[in-house]
């Protein structure tokens, strides 16, 4: 159980920091840039986001839940070939 938590809480501070430093860069922007210019980078932006978001259909969550099932039950050939499956 310990290494399920310690796993839980590296991909929590992975999206916090991930979140901070995309806050932290879109404030630098808004000094530099044009109202016009960030509207359009905002639009362009969430377009992205979508597109990305449609593209992974929970395949990088799947992922993350099945390599750790496979390697909790020590069936290291099976998480690879999910992998495998998932990536390619």
């Amino acid at each position: 159980m310990p290494s399920i938590a310690k796993g839980t809480g590296i991909v929590t501070l992975q999206s916090l920091i991930n979140t901070l430093l995309g806050t932290f860069i879109f404030i630098l922007m808004a000094r530099i840039l044009t109202k016009e210019e960030i509207g359009i980078y905002s639009a362009l932006y969430l377009t992205y986001s979508i597109a990305f978001s449609l593209s992974l259909l929970g395949l990088d969550q799947a992922m993350v839940r099945y390599l750790a099932y496979f390697e909790g039950k020590n069936k290291r050939e099976e998480a690879y070939i999910y992998f495998k499956s998932i990536l390619f």
